[in-house]
């Protein structure tokens, strides 16, 4: 996985990419002192979503089988906030093991090669997201964090209205994405000024 922390280099580079916004739920946040990827190997993954820079294009959304069980190893928050919004979208692929993930998370990617012969470019607001689809990651994927950027910031806090969750991972990515469009509207505008 390469890293392209600049978002100038990412926008004056998005032909070269297959952009795709990804997001994820998880059982709980890291703890005080853990490592991010300590805590990226160790945390119980619960839903992961890409949702393409192009609007009629197909999202990718993979949601964990929810058990009593499972919701006994998540945090009150995730009980509280997370789980009641899961199924809020349409699930692409239901899995209980890391095996069921993989394969049809290979096959997602598979098919956008398919569609665009670009290598992708996740973008995430939240390292830890990356660091949870990291080891699942094609070899010529590159990641661009979006976190502290203004526009997104704001998207985010008008953008889950009707039937748009907070906390599920499809719709979050989709605020993401908005998130990025308005970003470099903005850009536009202001070289426009």
């Amino acid at each position: 996985m390469a890293w392209l922390i600049e978002v100038m280099s990412a926008i004056e580079r998005e032909r070269e990419f297959d952009l795709l916004f990804v997001d994820s739920e998880f059982a709980r946040l890291p703890f005080k002192g853990e490592h991010i990827r300590d805590w990226a190997r160790t945390v119980l993954a619960l839903s992961y979503a890409v949702v393409p820079l192009s609007e009629g294009a197909v999202p990718f959304y993979a949601a964990k089988s929810l058990t009593k069980a499972l919701q006994r190893d998540c945090s009150e928050f995730v009980v509280a906030e997370v789980l009641p919004h899961m199924e809020a979208a349409d699930v692409t692929c239901r899995f209980s093991t890391g095996r069921q993930f993989q394969r049809a998370w290979s096959a997602y990617f598979a098919k956008r090669w398919e569609a665009t012969r670009l290598p992708p470019l996740l973008v995430t607001d939240w390292i830890g997201d990356a660091m949870l689809v990291d080891q699942h990651l094609p070899d010529d994927a590159h990641v661009l964090l979006l976190d502290e950027l203004p526009a997104v910031q704001r998207t985010f806090e008008g953008f889950f209205t009707g039937k748009l969750r907070r906390h599920n991972a499809v719709h979050d990515a989709m605020a993401l994405r908005q998130g990025y469009i308005n970003h470099k509207a903005e850009l536009a505008a202001q070289e426009g000024a």
